[in-house]
């Protein structure tokens, strides 16, 4: 649990702030297939998804967003951040609320940087990483009351 915890507190600095890099260039084309994806999760389609595609659409988001930075040094840590994130997550039940929510901020986040708001996109990626972690959390710290 504690593994899991610091991923999500290395996620909060890393992708926030790869969103800032002077480097970062925003794909349309990639941004474009990254919104189909979470359009449908965010409208409730989950059960369309197998669980594994369920999972990578989420570190997909995620990864092709970072890769936009420019920089590979945030891509190699993130991609090596979610291998271990993974390990964690298989134990979690699939929260259909909680993918409808995230996907939901995902779009908010592509609307952004596509607006060219990178300053206010790495706020709410920091907001989104923080709220899931919150959201997951308890499933992995389960109370003893």
């Amino acid at each position: 649990p504690e593994a899991f915890e610091q991923i999500y507190r290395f996620r909060a600095v890393i992708e926030p702030a790869a969103l800032l890099e002077i480097s970062f260039r925003f794909d349309r084309t990639v941004a474009a297939a990254l919104r189909k994806t979470q359009e449908r999760l965010a409208a409730g389609q989950i059960d369309k998804f197998p669980l594994e595609a369920l999972t990578a659409a989420g570190s997909t988001f995620h990864e092709e967003l970072i890769r936009m930075s420019g920089n590979p040094m945030y891509f190699q840590a993130l991609s090596r951040a979610n291998q271990l994130r993974r390990l964690a997550e298989y134990r979690l039940k699939v929260n259909p609320q909680r993918v409808i929510v995230q996907s939901t901020q995902h779009l908010e986040i592509l609307d952004l940087l596509e607006r060219g708001d990178n300053l206010e996109a790495a706020h709410f990626m920091r907001r989104h990483l923080s709220g899931a972690l919150a959201a997951k959390s308890p499933v992995i710290h389960p109370r003893t009351e």
